[in-house]
């Protein structure tokens, strides 16, 4: 046990948000696959999907998070814009978002979600207080991408940790992205 508490995971196929788990999903052509493997310091998270339909459908948010932290709501967090603008660290008082990784850090407790491969659909965080406790989304987004017949497709895997120090967080995070998306290392220098 993490901070993360009563999380739903869902998919949006064709306009509506039904619940994801394995097998068929409801008033769908669509198997699910949920994949979760768990380690000494993390969880990774990630969903398979077939359509197993004879037509296309359409793909939107994976939501393989969407829950409730057992962390204290005067929490602070990490936003990173996913541009060259800064990051900022912010105090959680109004919906706010993430792209790829947020860490979420009070007090007593670091608790961070992030993406480590992020190569075929947008991922995003958003946390938010409700009714004096913090919420957290995370998703994948296809953005209406249609899945053919016959066809399957892995969502984006996320990452659960809470690590025992917030800059031990952020390293073990970016250590398991480039496992995931090696750095291309040149030879010789670049020029041109």
């Amino acid at each position: 046990g993490g901070p993360l508490q009563n999380s739903n995971a869902s998919v949006e196929i064709d306009g509506r948000r039904p619940p994801l788990a394995d097998g068929p999903i409801a008033e769908t052509t669509v198997t699910a696959r949920l994949t979760s493997q768990p380690s000494a310091d993390s969880l990774i998270l990630r969903a398979t999907l077939r359509n197993t339909g004879t037509a296309p459908v359409k793909l939107g948010k994976v939501r393989l998070v969407d829950g409730a932290l057992s962390l204290s709501p005067g929490a602070v967090a990490l936003s990173m814009t996913g541009w060259q603008t800064p990051s900022l660290v912010k105090r959680i008082t109004e919906r706010t978002g993430s792209k790829i990784f947020t860490q979420i850090v009070t007090p007593s407790q670091t608790f961070n979600l992030g993406f480590t491969t992020f190569t075929r659909a947008s991922t995003e965080h958003w946390l938010w207080l409700e009714s004096g406790r913090l919420r957290v989304e995370s998703w994948c987004d296809f953005e209406g991408w249609a899945l053919a017949p016959g066809a399957e497709v892995t969502s984006e895997q996320l990452r659960l940790a809470t690590p025992t120090a917030p800059l031990q967080g952020l390293s073990d995070w970016a250590d398991a992205a480039a496992r995931q998306n090696p750095p291309r290392v040149w030879k010789e220098p670049i020029s041109g």
